[in-house]
């Protein structure tokens, strides 16, 4: 399968299956790679790959699919799209109390503090779109951390810590 065919994949999970593509990459025999990395049988996984089989049917497999991706066992359930954003938000921990905390974080880094909504704004926000906008700070502040200059010593700047108390 080509990566054009690849991208004309449109069904339940066709976003496991592209990740587990480019993960293998286009050379050679990709299914027999996979298949072989993630303790299934070629034939049953040309089924998936080809739609005749559903995503699900490899729900066995799915942490040693994580593994080979190098991503988180609920990125792969979101990816084969059997559980919905929230249950992934919250299994990664992302409950009521470090949603709070990422907003006070958020309310006082002063390079993004001007981006935050209000706190009725904030309140009156779905519990997914605050979750979701937690991530992407995580995601910024970790990058601007590891972006960081060298410091004085000769040592960079490690990870920012992605709730800061105060």
């Amino acid at each position: 399968m080509r990566k054009q065919a690849m991208n004309e994949l449109h069904y339940k999970g066709a976003a496991l299956i592209k990740a587990l593509f480019e993960k293998a990459g286009e050379h050679g025999d990709w299914i027999a790679e996979v298949a072989s990395a993630i303790g299934l049988s070629p034939s049953f996984f040309t089924t998936v790959v080809s739609g005749y089989r559903s995503v699900d049917a490899m729900e066995p497999h799915f942490k040693r699919i994580a593994e080979f991706l190098a991503i988180p066992l609920d990125r792969v359930y979101a990816m084969a799209e059997i559980i919905d954003s929230r249950a992934v938000l919250l299994s990664r921990d992302l409950g009521e109390l470090k949603i709070e905390a990422a907003y006070e974080a958020m309310c006082h880094d002063q390079e993004l503090a001007f981006l935050v909504p209000s706190r009725m704004d904030w309140e009156m926000t779905p519990f997914p779109v605050r979750a979701l906008i937690v991530l992407m700070y995580q995601h910024i502040a970790e990058k601007v951390s590891l972006e960081a200059p060298a410091e004085q010593d000769g040592n960079t700047a490690g990870p920012a810590e992605p709730f800061r108390s105060h």
